[in-house]
């Protein structure tokens, strides 16, 4: 059986249904926290209450390890970074984008910490910089084979990614990483619904730079709001095929504030 899709629109014009602007980045920041409608503050929790229920025991001590020591850090926060260096950010964009250290990779590998629906591997990463040690400021493009980064522009102002991000920290934190989706990339193998997949893609790529920036003692934030067309055209993206979906605002880590 088929599914019917009636006049379903393509994925691409979905997603320009949720752009946002400045004006509503603005609105979104302008309202106090005690000002926040209840319905904000509501979770309601799926409940089966004429179902069997089996209740789980209180889990133990998660084992020794890195993922133990990710768990512990709790890296996300919202507290600007003045600085990182270089080598830092080479880190989390090696880490986040290869399944093998430096030393053991092979040029040509695809492989990906995070899955990537097909292997389509749909996610590009770029990079804003503003005070990252040993390197200019600058909006880059991430070389993913090369490990190498491409300067599309010079510094973005502050004025600039206030337009992008709206008024607040993440326009005075050292670096953001956007990561874009190439819709022509997904939809090659996968049609329409390629689109989905980017978005799990984009997900897991962005848990996957907060649990490496975590691992090198920096903190991270994931965001989704930010002004879709200028933040495309920051970074040369083509708007027919190229959209960005996460961006990842670098922070101090919470232990350290």
């Amino acid at each position: 059986m088929s599914a019917n899709k009636g006049a379903a629109v393509s994925a691409l014009d979905f997603h320009r249904t949720t752009y946002a602007d400045a004006a509503m980045l603005s609105d979104w920041a302008m309202l106090p926290v005690d000002q926040w409608p209840d319905e904000w503050f509501t979770y309601n929790e799926k409940s089966f209450p004429r179902l069997e229920r089996v209740q789980l025991q209180v889990p133990e001590a998660p084992p020794s390890g890195l993922g133990r020591e990710w768990l512990a850090r709790r890296a996300s926060s919202r507290t600007a970074l003045d600085q990182m260096s270089l080598a830092a950010l080479s880190q989390v964009l090696w880490y986040t984008t290869h399944s093998d250290p430096p030393e053991e990779y092979a040029p040509g590998s695809w492989h990906r910490p995070y899955p990537s629906a097909g292997g389509r591997l749909g996610c590009e990463f770029y990079v804003i910089a503003r005070t990252v040690e040993g390197l200019a400021p600058g909006v880059y493009s991430y070389g993913t084979a090369r490990h190498e980064l491409h300067r599309l522009r010079p510094a973005a102002t502050e004025p600039m990614l206030r337009f992008v991000f709206g008024d607040g920290w993440v326009t005075k934190t050292c670096a953001l990483l956007v990561i874009t989706l190439s819709m022509d990339r997904l939809e090659t193998k996968y049609g329409e619904r390629g689109y989905r997949y980017g978005l799990i893609e984009a997900g897991a790529a962005s848990q996957t730079v907060s649990l490496v920036a975590g691992a090198a003692s920096i903190g991270s934030c994931v965001l989704g709001g930010f002004a879709d067309v200028p933040l495309g055209q920051l970074l040369f993206c083509t708007p027919e095929s190229e959209v960005p979906v996460a961006t990842i605002a670098f922070s101090l880590i919470e232990e350290e504030r």
